[in-house]
């Protein structure tokens, strides 16, 4: 799909209306900027401040614009595709690469300013790429929004045109994910996608479905999405990639994690053990899983049958519930039905203190950036996958900030937050705010999502109950004397 005319001729007015918008609060920013340098008597500082106003209003525009482009698309109902990604991001580079010249007012000409337009060339430049970067992040996290909705649709009808139709032939379709370690290593990958090719499954891996000049990222992202089951294999390179975000293993996981909050399909995504102890090889948003161990040389036939049957839906099932008490003779003893339990508690995660001893320092060497730095903050305690990506949804796109936030700098490992490129007064004037909202948000999108998760588990267990007692009460009637 792509935009219509109609629609591009929206988006250049909105474009106009931010402009018209911003023109008198950047005026203002602008004066108070200048008549602030004009306090410290230095005339060096007034060609600072209107560079420093120049660079402020160019950042909102862009994020203005940014939103309004986004909020076109949602009341549209445009959903995006890669094509429609493309065109907004290109609408988007063309305002973040354009390069607004530095003017300063006549009083100014006999200063000599050619190191501070040097600098604000440079800073303009550094803004539009962390601004192009954060919107194709946003683009892109909505784009796999729509995705999944569109695979949880499609997914729905597939399942009701299979259960229509028993003669159905199922082939699965799975894709592994896997750390490039060494030959021998990528070689028994390639085998066992092999041996679950020949038994029915229809599994890929990147050595036969990527080729030289594809774009890796669209890759992973398609083979993740379009694939029924992602085959996880753990090793501890696996490990360490993931949780440092390195290299297409970090990418992987960040999609997967994406997903599981997104969709709530835990089962889609199956971890192996191939090398190493389970702590040791799987990454902290797998190690609560069920995970099957391939880990011998050979493997062991029952833990690959299970792997096979898993993924051709064929595991062994409970048998199908009989008539109460049907194996034992006559009792005056009740049935005991079991009651619906649901456990909607969930303590804050809380940030307790800045890691005073891990905060780096600035380079401090003249480049753009270098008096910034990285700022670890402790959590109560280590969050939940689910709440993680949350976490870090909310720091990019808090409900409210100021003008002097920076998404785009927060990770998390483990129980630690971190804001990579910062500075500690900021943090104390700007961020700490920032920080406190993302995760009082964080706890309340999880708790929703928790109780949602636990009233179905209890609705279910409550109907199976009463399922029961039904069969109990009419078994007791029913009489062959």
């Amino acid at each position: 799909m792509t935009l219509d005319k109609d629609f591009h001729t929206h988006l250049h007015e909105l474009i106009v209306e931010a402009s018209l918008n911003l023109r008198e609060e950047s005026a203002a920013y602008e004066r108070k900027l200048v008549w602030e340098a004009q306090q410290t008597r230095n005339q060096a500082a007034i060609p600072l401040a209107y560079s420093r106003a120049a660079i402020h209003k160019f950042r909102t525009r862009v994020e203005l614009v940014t939103e309004k482009y986004i909020a076109a698309l949602t009341e549209c109902g445009i959903e995006i595709s890669d094509s429609v990604e493309r065109e907004i991001l290109s609408l988007i580079g063309a305002l973040t690469s354009a390069c607004h010249p530095l003017h300063f007012p006549p009083a100014l000409k006999s200063l000599e300013t050619s190191a501070i337009q040097r600098s604000y060339a440079m800073e303009h430049a550094r803004t539009g790429s962390l601004l192009y970067k954060q919107a194709a992040n946003r683009l892109r996290g909505l784009k796999l929004r729509d995705r999944q909705k569109s695979i949880v649709e499609t997914s729905e009808k597939t399942t009701m045109s299979v259960q229509d139709s028993s003669s159905t032939t199922r082939c699965p379709k799975a894709f592994l994910s896997y750390s490039w370690e060494s030959d021998a290593h990528n070689e028994w990958v390639k085998s066992l996608a092999t041996r679950l090719r020949a038994d029915g499954i229809d599994v890929s891996i990147d050595r036969w479905s990527a080729i030289p000049g594809d774009q890796l990222p669209a890759f992973m992202e398609r083979a993740i999405r379009e694939n029924e089951f992602v085959v996880i294999v753990c090793t501890p390179r696996y490990k360490s990639k993931s949780e440092a975000r390195q290299g297409g293993v970090g990418y992987e996981g960040d999609i997967m994690t994406a997903e599981v909050m997104a969709s709530g399909n835990h089962r889609k995504f199956i971890p192996i053990l191939r090398s190493g102890t389970w702590a040791q090889a799987a990454p902290s948003w797998l190690a609560g899983k069920y995970h099957i161990n391939l880990s011998s040389d050979p493997y062991l036939e029952t833990a690959y049958g299970d792997l096979a049957r898993t993924l051709l839906g064929v595991r062994e099932q409970a048998p199908p519930i009989g008539t109460p008490l049907s194996t034992v003779g006559n009792t005056e003893t009740p049935i005991r039905t079991p009651q619906p339990t649901a456990n909607y508690d969930f303590d804050d995660i809380k940030i307790t203190r800045v890691i005073i001893e891990e905060v780096t320092e600035p380079r401090n060497d003249g480049t753009p950036g270098c008096a910034l730095y990285a700022i670890p903050f402790a959590l109560s305690r280590r969050p939940p996958a689910e709440w993680g990506a949350a976490f870090i949804e909310n720091w990019n796109h808090p409900p409210r900030f100021t003008s002097m936030h920076r998404p785009g700098i927060a990770s998390l490992r483990g129980a630690v937050v971190t804001l990579n490129g910062t500075t500690i007064e900021e943090v104390e004037k700007y961020h700490r705010e920032t920080l406190q909202l993302a995760v009082s948000e964080s706890n309340k999108q999880y708790r929703d999502w928790k109780t949602a998760r636990d009233k179905k588990l209890a609705r279910e267990n409550a109907e199976r109950a009463e399922h029961l007692a039904k069969i109990a009460d009419a078994g007791s009637r029913i009489k062959f004397d």
